[in-house]
């Protein structure tokens, strides 16, 4: 568990690319303060079919700070 932020992390030493994860393990996103608004309209959309218990967040930078905060995305 990476516990600064609560979550677990894959870590494959010489491996590349995409990893399949079964849905039911995936309780929550948690979309970058740059993440493009095409990728964010396909995890839209990927969520749109999955339950409602996972939680999706953004990163935004808290104003006249070097602070990153959650926030609902």
């Amino acid at each position: 568990m990476w516990s600064p932020e609560g979550e677990w992390r894959i870590v494959l030493p010489g491996r590349t690319g995409y990893l399949n994860v079964p849905p039911q393990l995936i309780t929550g996103i948690v979309l970058g303060l740059r993440t493009h608004a095409d990728v964010e309209a396909k995890i839209r959309g990927w969520l749109a079919n999955r339950d409602p218990a996972v939680e999706l967040l953004r990163v935004v930078h808290k104003p006249n700070s070097f602070r990153l905060e959650l926030a609902p995305a």
